[in-house]
């Protein structure tokens, strides 16, 4: 499969589109659950760390949730549940990177980026800091 091929070249925009052109040509093929895989793992190999644009982390996260939707029982499912709360936790990171705020008094715009933290990602390891954040933020207020 040209996908894998372009993937393992780091080639990862190529690989996203061979992978699209298999699915849609062959949609009955054994392999089209691979092909998600390499389409979702194209693009978190693209992920950086918090301090950067989340595009990538939430396509690949929404290209590892289709996999599983389409393909509950493939052996693809375990894996890209663990790269989809790995990627929970980056998009949680990148709300609470922005520690800056409270340093700017805008105590308001931090107080609604760490509740969000703590209520949409609760999950993931994120979660201590945007609670630590928030409190700081509260006492900051004279809460």
């Amino acid at each position: 499969m040209m996908a894998w091929v372009y993937y393992e070249s780091n080639k990862y925009d190529s690989a996203i589109n061979m992978a699209d052109s298999f699915v849609k040509n062959h949609p009955e093929n054994e392999l089209v659950p691979y092909a998600l895989y390499l389409k979702a793992m194209s693009y978190y190999e693209r992920i950086f760390d918090v301090e950067r644009d989340t595009k990538m982390t939430l396509k690949a996260k929404e290209a590892f949730e289709n996999l599983i939707y389409r393909f509950p029982n493939s052996e693809y499912s375990r894996e890209s549940k663990l790269k989809i709360e790995l990627a929970r936790s980056n998009l949680a990171g990148s709300k609470c990177y922005r520690k800056i705020l409270p340093k700017t008094k805008s105590f308001f715009c931090s107080n609604k980026r760490y509740q969000r933290v703590i209520t949409e990602f609760e999950t993931t390891d994120q979660t201590p800091e945007a609670l630590l954040r928030l409190t700081e933020c509260y006492l900051s207020l004279g809460h």
